[in-house]
């Protein structure tokens, strides 16, 4: 994902802690949140914590509206691309 991203979009760089991302850290954190939310679907308010936390760093670094449908694009690619889920789950 990240590698496609970067690859597409290098100015997203610039707000991404690239020793995170040699490290490995970031690609964890998102895994971690992406299994949490898939968890916890039908149990909304559990997520409350963890993603009052990420709103509050994507606000401190100023995160736009089209760099979220940018990782949004990516992020989608990639699932489709590694696990061909079809067009009904890519589409949720």
């Amino acid at each position: 994902f990240y590698d496609r991203m970067f690859t597409h979009n290098p100015e997203l760089k610039d707000i991404f802690n690239m020793s995170n991302q040699r490290n490995g850290d970031q690609r964890e954190a998102l895994f971690n949140a992406i299994c949490a939310y898939a968890a916890n679907i039908e149990n909304l308010p559990a997520l409350l914590g963890a993603v009052e936390k990420i709103a509050h760093k994507h606000t401190s670094f100023l995160i736009t509206k089209d760099q979220y449908q940018i990782v949004g694009k990516h992020l989608i690619a990639t699932i489709d691309e590694l696990f061909n889920p079809g067009q009904e789950v890519l589409d949720a």
